[in-house]
């Protein structure tokens, strides 16, 4: 069974943080994905 894993973040850095963190820990970029809503923020891309 797959494991998944569901992150609240306050602040975009935040986010970019947790995921440089688990790419860090060898996630694959194929396997994390992110959903934002673009409300008041600059849609930027999570690389």
């Amino acid at each position: 069974m797959e494991k998944k894993i569901v992150g609240v973040f306050y602040t975009e850095d935040e986010a970019i943080r947790a995921i440089q963190s688990l790419k860090g820990q060898g996630y694959k970029k194929g396997r994390l994905d992110t959903s934002h809503s673009t409300l008041g923020y600059k849609n930027q891309r999570l690389s």
